[in-house]
């Protein structure tokens, strides 16, 4: 299996009902104006770049015309030195709390809109390290940005506040009734809400937001896999295995060891020939004679 940092689906624009996604996504909102649910509700304006955190649910609050660009970053694909610790902090920064809109200025946002675009066209055409030099030019142009000031609804929908306790509450002991609970709803009310409008039951979002971060832990840390489904809020380490397969289709063991594989790592050079020696074998005077070894002639091109 191969690794790509840059995934190919082209960005259509946030969706209407929640979702999540095992990548983290840039958003480039190219005209109009859109208001966004990711543990708050957030106003992004023209020019502005909405980055999205693996793992974190989010989707559209209105119905303006938009249009976006975009693409996908596979986190667990980014190279340990260089330009990947920058860019997965930036990320990390957002799934924490930071502003997850940033402003680029006006030279920076049209090299944005087409590093963008390159990398989503052709996310895997050329050279490896055409494609990490495209992303170590995104990360210094979001790194760059400053993050906007977003206006936010006082209220907000009852199902995006559950996705939201759920979200920061994931790794505790966490259930329906908690959930219910803490948006001030009854448990049955609640799950059909959140059925109705998501298509995904609350059990379901726990388990999104879970593994988020076992992916997490499984990639940068050395703990077992009984330890990391402890850490992540599963009692039971087979209930942790039965549900990471049924949702990534490898065990934790198989993910963590194809997906530490280094995938923008430069591929190793081709195998070469021998050098040919600097003498050949002459037929000597007459057959059976004696042979002696002369110069090979030179018939490299002449230098300039």
């Amino acid at each position: 299996m191969i690794h790509r940092p840059v995934l190919g689906e082209r960005c259509a624009g946030p969706p209407q009902e929640p979702v999540v996604h095992t990548h983290a996504s840039v958003a480039l909102l190219l005209s109009g104006r859109s208001v966004m649910h990711m543990g708050s509700a957030w106003t992004v304006e023209a020019g502005d770049v909405f980055l999205v955190p693996e793992g974190a649910p989010h989707y559209r609050l209105d119905q303006e015309p938009s249009a976006y660009t975009g693409v996908g970053v596979c986190m667990s694909c980014l190279p340990a030195e260089s330009w990947g610790p920058t860019l997965r902090a930036l990320f990390v920064a957002v799934g924490e709390g930071a502003c997850p809109i940033l402003r680029p200025g006006d030279a920076d946002r049209e090299e944005l809109a087409r590093t963008l675009q390159c990398l989503r066209e052709e996310p895997d055409a050329g050279a490896p390290w055409l494609v990490e030099a495209r992303l170590g030019v995104l990360t210094a142009l979001l790194r760059r940005a400053s993050p906007a000031a977003a206006a936010r609804p006082q209220d907000s929908p009852i199902v995006a506040r559950a996705l939201d306790h759920i979200a920061r509450h994931a790794l505790e002991p966490l259930s329906l009734v908690d959930v219910a609970r803490a948006v001030a709803r009854a448990p049955s009310h609640l799950a059909t809400r959140v059925k109705a409008e998501t298509g995904e039951s609350v059990g379901a979002w726990i388990a999104h937001a879970r593994m988020a971060q076992a992916r997490e832990l499984l990639l940068r840390g050395d703990d077992t896999v009984d330890v990391v489904a402890e850490k992540v809020g599963y009692s039971s380490p087979s209930h942790f295995h039965r549900t990471f397969r049924r949702m990534h289709g490898l065990s934790p063991a198989a993910w963590r060891e194809q997906h530490r594989l280094g995938p923008l790592s430069p591929p190793a050079p081709p195998a070469t020939a021998p050098p040919r020696s600097d003498t050949r074998t002459a037929p000597g005077p007459a057959a059976g004679g004696p042979r002696t070894a002369r110069p090979a002639p030179d018939r490299s091109p002449p230098r300039p």
